[in-house]
């Protein structure tokens, strides 16, 4: 039997304990703030609205006939049930009825098609927890020949009655029961050097964990804070917005003020926003800038977190713990430090200890080094295009960035890498403003809105902050405002872009209320107090200053690096409903700076990584992970095959984890004189330092951009 995972899986990495990373497709799980049992506003008429709101202002607007309405139909079934776990074949047809008559139902103001969905999807959520109840007691069979397939490119597939379903859910089971059973962890060090046999003594630990895990993930629906009827219309109501492009969605009035709560920097916090994936696991959904998993260096978006520990604390395992409860053990007044144990997506765990702190706005929250060597190159990292939304006059990251810079200057460096990796966007008048910082005037970019003429993006302020040899280094999650930084870069020939190609994104997004009192443009939905929700709507496309578009195509970079396995199958492409990539006819009057030496620098780093062994490891292991995502993958329930085929997928993982670190000989990490003299006297940021600086001696990436940037420096020497 077949299980076919939907679009909204992002990618299938098979590592020991394999779940699937999954993107957070609403915010009503991101919350770890008290929230009511029940939303005081019922917002099932909001459809309509919703509709409305994406008619009017999206970008490229859908007819709503019946392939929109079928579209819809089938992503809500999909988010509601995206394993095939819940509805039967016979449940879908009772549905029928309503795939293309969507239009008039979402101004039904009696809302049938919710309450029929609601009902049904209750009894089918029950339905399931009481069979996990009756398979789980009774014997399992290990040693049957079964297997289980997933699938990211079909289409989700439900059984034709219960019966079936049941059969299902026994394959499920017992896989997540294997998974467990042959994760190494602190108490099962190494669970491939025992026999089966001997393995399942530990079979009933792993039924208990298994069962709590599933029970609770279907609890967490039936009492969602928001209450059930409204969580399901939320589902709803994003299958709508998603359905037009992958970045327009709806939240709710509590949804956005818990949103906006969580991301506050005046209280003392690790600065971690999380979220719940489809297993019910707990993941980092976002970081705060400036808070201490963000200066860490170590932490990112999409990392699964496994155990928490306090200092002279025991550890706490959270395998079955709700995203509650792990919110409250993360939110406790404990002095000391925390250690988060987390799954990063390519598989490998971490560990990494943080320490509470406030973050204040006026605090300049980037931070850089010297990488000393033959040259003194600067570095500064940049996980995210911050600003202060709620202050139209505050000062974001660009003028953070133009600070350090500033300070590097005074270290007389010669040349600067700027690290984009992971950076997901965030503010597009950041990124222009960074972009003014390394590009004396000029156009930057184009950005249309629907219906309208071409705009141009402007460099407002002459001159600039450096104008010395510049590397940009990126990879497949550097996306939106991070793509439109690298790509006038790029064809200003400014800089040099290094890594693998960027995610693809080049859209932009604004925030509408749906209250019809609201003004049109969006401009004071943070102050409504109505109780409506709001719609976050794809209204403009960006261009490059060629009039091209790297909407699903990315920055491909000037010297490719190999893919890191979270990149494998994530980006913009990989979703159907993503816009198409297209092009403007816009002549734009711009000074192109020298040519760099690009296929020089290309040779040289090709010979460089094919010697390198943790850059070998990865290009193979990227291979794997290719084909079984292109293939989709059969994993074997028999336990005898099922530990062989674990064995070596851990083996493959530690082979890249037992290669020698490599401390980079070609540069020491330093800080500049005006941070040392602060980290000399304050503790916190010399721990923070000392573990950041540790990360930039080994990262074999920025080992590679400075030598890359080296080798630009002495190439530009000699042509003078």
């Amino acid at each position: 039997m077949q299980f076919e995972i939907t679009d909204i899986i992002k990618s299938l990495i098979k590592k020991p304990n394999h779940f699937f990373f999954c993107c957070s497709f609403f915010l009503i799980l991101s919350s770890i703030n008290d929230a009511q049992s029940q939303s005081q506003f019922n917002y099932c008429g909001e459809a309509d609205l919703l509709v409305k709101a994406l008619t009017k202002y999206h970008y490229a607007p859908l007819q709503l006939n019946d392939q929109w309405s079928n579209n819809i139909f089938n992503k809500f079934i999909n988010l509601l049930d995206p394993y095939g776990l819940y509805f039967t074949l016979a449940d879908i047809q009772t549905l029928d009825p309503y795939r293309y008559t969507l239009k008039s139902a979402i101004a039904d103001p009696s809302c049938t098609f919710l309450k029929t969905v609601t009902k049904l999807y209750e009894q089918r959520l029950n339905y399931a927890d009481t069979q996990i109840s009756i398979i789980l007691q009774k014997p399992i069979d290990y040693f049957l020949k079964d297997t289980i397939t997933f699938s990211l490119n079909a289409k989700t597939s439900y059984c034709p009655e219960n019966r079936k379903l049941e059969k299902r859910w026994l394959k499920w089971l017992k896989y997540q029961i294997l998974l467990q059973l042959f994760y190494p962890g602190n108490e099962n060090n190494d669970p491939f050097s025992f026999e089966p046999r001997q393995i399942l003594e530990k079979e009933q630990e792993a039924v208990k964990k298994v069962n709590i895990r599933e029970k609770r993930r279907i609890n967490h629906i039936l009492q969602n804070y928001m209450g059930f009827e409204n969580y399901v219309s939320s589902v709803f109501y994003n299958s709508i917005a998603l359905s037009y492009d992958p970045h327009s969605s709806y939240f709710s009035f509590n949804e956005k003020q818990n949103f906006l709560s969580s991301i506050s920097k005046e209280s003392y916090s690790f600065g971690i926003g999380l979220t719940e994936n489809l297993n019910g696991e707990i993941q980092i959904d976002n970081l705060v800038p400036g808070g201490s998993a963000w200066k860490s260096g170590k932490l990112n978006k999409g990392d699964v977190l496994i155990q928490l520990t306090w200092e002279d604390k025991k550890p706490v395992n959270l395998a079955n713990l709700s995203i509650e409860e792990v919110g409250e053990i993360i939110k406790s007044s404990y002095t000391g430090t925390l250690e988060f144990k987390v799954r990063k997506t390519s598989g490998q765990l971490i560990s990494i200890k943080l320490t509470k702190q406030k973050i204040s706005v006026e605090e300049n929250i980037i931070t850089s080094h010297i990488l000393k060597g033959e040259k003194k190159i600067g570095y500064v990292p940049l996980p995210d295009f911050y600003t202060e939304t709620e202050n139209q006059n505050a000062l974001g990251c660009a003028n953070d960035i133009a600070k350090e810079i500033i300070k590097l200057k005074k270290e007389n460096i010669d040349g600067l890498i700027l690290d984009l990796r992971y950076n997901g966007g965030g503010s597009v008048a950041e990124a222009i403003d960074l972009a003014g910082i390394f590009i004396d005037e000029g156009p930057l970019g184009i950005v249309r809105y629907r219906n309208g003429k071409p705009v141009i993006l402007k460099d407002m302020n002459r001159g600039t902050v450096y104008d010395g040899p510049l590397l940009i280094l990126v990879n497949g999650q550097s996306a939106s405002a991070s793509e439109i930084f690298a790509a006038v870069l790029q064809d200003y020939q400014r800089a040099v872009i290094a890594g693998s190609t960027t995610y693809g994104k080049a859209t932009g997004q604004n925030i509408f209320p749906l209250d019809s009192t609201e003004s049109e443009d969006g401009s004071n939905y943070r102050k409504s107090n109505s109780g409506s929700g709001y719609a976050k709507i794809t209204d403009c496309k960006f261009y490059r200053i060629t009039g091209s578009s790297y909407q699903q195509k990315g920055v491909e970079p000037d010297v490719k690096l190999p893919n890191t396995l979270e990149e494998i199958e994530y980006s913009e492409k990989s979703n159907p409903a993503a816009l198409i990539s297209d092009s403007i006819i816009k002549k734009l009057n711009y000074n192109l700076l020298p040519v760099l030496p690009i296929n020089e620098l290309n040779k040289k780093s090709s010979e460089r990584i094919k010697v390198n062994q943790r850059f070998q490891k990865i290009a193979s292991l990227n291979l794997s992970f290719a084909a079984d995502l292109k293939q989709g993958k059969t994993i074997n329930l028999q336990i005898d095959s099922f530990k062989k085929e674990e064995k070596e997928i851990y083996s493959y993982f530690q082979a890249i984890d037992t290669l020698p670190k490599l401390v980079s000989k070609n540069y020491n990490v330093v800080n500049n004189n005006y941070n040392e003299q602060i980290i000399k006297v304050d503790a916190e940021r010399r721990k923070f330092d000392e573990q950041l600086t540790k990360n930039l001696q080994e990262d074999i990436y920025i080992d590679e951009a400075y030598r890359i940037l080296n080798d630009l420096i002495n190439f530009t020497k000699l042509k003078k």
